[in-house]
């Protein structure tokens, strides 16, 4: 499951939750796009992850 943005001042970025293959838990996984590919800058361990009803930007 995953997100992309479109930040003011910088490349596109994408955020991905990975089920965590060494231990339980989740990798909240940092996506840069060079123009060819997605390019990982950053991960770090999530305990949990929770999905919101419908977009989740207006209180669904």
């Amino acid at each position: 499951m995953g997100i992309t943005f479109v930040p003011a001042r910088s490349p596109r970025r994408r955020i991905r939750f990975v089920e965590r293959d060494d231990g339980p838990g989740w990798w909240r996984i940092d996506d840069e796009w060079t123009g060819c590919r997605w390019w990982p800058v950053g991960r770090e361990p999530v305990a949990e992850v929770e999905r919101m009803g419908g977009s989740g930007f207006d209180g669904e």
